[in-house]
């Protein structure tokens, strides 16, 4: 079973643990009833089950999808110890290759990284808090990235190959949502198009 301890550093898993996150996810997923309550569900649920302190997400802009822009679908264990890093990364936008950040949205591969090895403007503000690690990862909609996810936590974590793969999983299912929220809206549009041509060929039967 997973085990984090945050007031000692201590974290351990196994296989078991990240399958149990991964099945209690999926089931999340399926329930979710938009992609923000998708993607809001599955921060929360991988900082509570695995003992990461943030998780944030990241779209890219309807204006320019070359860059990506902040949003509001966050989550944070210690809200006011992480207030002022909450601040600076929703101040942030990212060229795609820009950054750590940019380079994941560029490259479509996840990224596991110590903070304290970057040279962001961001790395300030999050070693302040404490924060000491650091995962983002893509979220896959067919051959495109529609988002992008980011986790830190205050542990100094060297990397974890089967966190890294739970992390790629839980993407996947980001992924299928937003892939069938997109399904639902075009079947809801065709429908209200044959609604529309119906109507419009009753009114001139009756002309």
């Amino acid at each position: 079973r997973l085990r984090c301890d945050w007031s000692s550093d201590v974290c351990s898993s196994d296989l078991a643990s990240f399958n149990a996150l991964l099945h209690h996810t999926a089931e999340s997923a399926n329930a979710a009833t938009s992609v923000d309550d998708a993607i809001s569900n599955r921060l929360k649920d991988v900082c509570r089950h695995l003992g990461w302190h943030t998780g944030m997400a990241w779209f890219p802009s309807k204006d320019d999808p070359n860059f990506l822009v902040p949003s509001e679908i966050t989550y944070f264990a210690k809200p006011r110890k992480y207030a002022a890093y909450k601040k600076d990364a929703l101040a942030k936008t990212y060229q795609s290759g820009e950054a750590i950040t940019g380079t994941v949205y560029k490259e479509a591969k996840p990224l596991w990284r110590s903070i304290r090895n970057l040279k962001t403007s961001r790395v300030k503000n999050a070693l302040a808090c404490g924060l000491q690690t650091l995962i983002i990862s893509p979220v896959m909609q067919g051959p495109k990235v529609a988002a992008v996810i980011e986790f830190t936590t205050e542990l100094d974590m060297p990397m974890d190959e089967d966190l890294l793969l739970a992390f790629k999983q839980i993407s996947i299912q980001i992924g299928r949502v937003i892939e069938r929220q997109e399904l639902t809206e075009k079947l809801q549009q065709s429908e209200a198009h044959l609604r529309h041509f119906a109507a419009s060929s009753d009114r001139k039967s009756v002309v």
